[in-house]
């Protein structure tokens, strides 16, 4: 006669093991029993399935002689290595793709508006982007005051009798 204890003993196993695993709440905070993660995520998507996020807010103008520092925030699943891309890169910015930092600092002749820039992050199989944005580089508002006294000698010398005006020369 053959023997079905094997087949028993693991029916019994298996049986105590999910009585045991139905009395725990694994989603109780205050559960006593340790939750271990294996297998999927919380989002039931296997890790190679999960995409990059990338956030941030960049700044829409700067001032010409005034530095420019945007730096997005990006996150990957663990052990992936992110890397970052630019489009429309505006020609006096930096663009670092290791930390995804644009930076700059804008002279008179980059006054103008860049539209349309886009930075992305990649793990290597998947990305996301942040939505496009503008930089809108503007000169500051020169305000000039002028504070004189009038000459009262002509530049040889004489007497200024007859002064019809002023010319005055800036730059």
């Amino acid at each position: 006669m053959k023997s079905n204890f094997p087949a028993y003993a693991a029916a019994i196993t298996l049986v105590s093991l999910v009585s045991v695993l139905t009395g725990c709440n694994f989603d109780d905070p205050t559960s006593s029993v340790p939750a271990v993660a294996h297998g999927p995520p919380a989002s039931g998507r296997p890790v190679s399935s999960i995409a990059p996020t990338i956030s941030g807010a960049p700044a829409a103008s700067v001032m010409i002689g005034a530095a420019y520092a945007f730096h997005p925030s990006a996150s990957a699943a663990a052990g992936k290595t992110l890397t970052f891309a630019i489009k429309n890169k505006p020609a006096w910015a930096a663009f670092d793709a290791v930390s995804g930092m644009l930076s700059g600092t804008p002279v008179a002749a980059n006054v103008g508006t860049y539209a349309q820039i886009a930075i992305s992050v990649s793990d290597g199989a998947k990305g996301a982007s942040l939505t496009p944005f503008s930089i809108s580089v503007a000169q500051p508002e020169a305000q000039v005051t002028l504070s004189w006294t009038s000459p009262t000698l002509n530049t040889n010398g004489t007497n200024t009798t007859d002064l019809a005006g002023y010319r005055i020369y800036y730059g």
